[in-house]
């Protein structure tokens, strides 16, 4: 499938879009992300998936051009994510890992009713490799070593075939940039604080159904945390993946398909209708 970026025409970003008709998701990425990683997602649920496309990430544009914004280059992309959430509108968000987290750092808009949290990192450092991860193997090609050191433990019981079309994906994406995104992106990515995370999550607007997804193969997740983070509050369900990794999307379980189909936002959440997407149409993006 031929994937083609559209431009949004209410901010500084493109959109991927993977399908068609409705439901309408947006997908917030994390922190290494391939839009053709979402396919087999989009298969599976049907309707259409926007896939926000980093600019950085694809060496279109330099975190010293975004920094040469006044709110930097990280909240610069939360400031132009706020206002493609408002554009796009649609029936559900869905974010990977860290998305989730600047995702609760925006505004959003009124019409939308359920967050849908794929991977959110809970655990406060990389546990040990609990179950057989796939890997490249040895190769002279110190790009694609560096994404398969840094991706296989991501990816327990990924079938190998699938990982190496995955890990493969990333090196044609990220290339030579793949240490400098994680060089310069962890320190802000990763490890948040439970506390804070768990304040972030208060702080969505409770007209917001919250879905998180981790998977207990996830080297970063942690159970008891997520409990403490999630304790309490009602517009907030976990439902746990008793397989996969960090990258559930790319090889998608039954499982996960009917948590997302199945755990739609109550009632409560659902009292005025989506944004219309008429305009998303008739523009050509959808």
């Amino acid at each position: 499938m031929s994937i083609t970026a559209q431009r949004l025409s209410s901010c500084d970003l493109s959109v991927y879009p993977i399908g068609q008709g409705g439901p309408l998701r947006l997908v917030i990425p994390g922190l290494v992300n391939h839009p053709e990683d979402w396919i087999p997602l989009q298969s599976k649920l049907g309707g259409t998936l926007l896939v926000v496309k980093n600019d950085i990430h694809e060496g279109e544009k330099t975190w010293d051009h975004w920094a040469g914004h006044d709110l930097g280059w990280q909240k610069h992309w939360r400031h132009e994510l706020e206002k493609a959430l408002a554009e796009v509108g649609g029936d559900d968000v869905i974010t990977h890992s860290r998305g989730s987290e600047d995702f609760m750092r925006v505004r959003h808009p009124e019409s939308l009713r359920r967050a849908i949290f794929l991977a959110t990192p809970t655990a406060q450092q990389l546990k040990k490799k609990m179950n057989p991860c796939p890997t490249i193997g040895q190769t002279d090609d110190l790009n694609l070593y560096r994404i398969d050191q840094s991706m296989s433990a991501m990816c327990p019981e990924m079938p190998q075939d699938v990982y190496t079309l995955f890990v493969q994906r990333q090196l044609g994406l990220y290339g030579t940039r793949f240490k400098d995104v994680i060089r310069r992106e962890s320190p802000t990515k990763l490890m948040i604080p439970v506390q804070e995370m768990r304040a972030l999550i208060m702080g969505v607007r409770k007209n917001i159904f919250i879905l998180i997804i981790p998977a207990l193969d996830d080297p970063w997740h942690d159970d008891a945390n997520t409990d403490t983070i999630t304790a309490g509050q009602e517009n907030v369900m976990v439902r746990r993946l008793k397989r996969g990794g960090h990258y559930s999307h790319v090889h998608p379980s039954d499982e996960l398909v009917t948590f997302i189909l199945e755990n739609q936002a109550p009632e409560r959440f659902r009292f005025c209708d989506a944004a219309d997407s008429q305009h998303l149409t008739q523009s050509g993006i959808i």
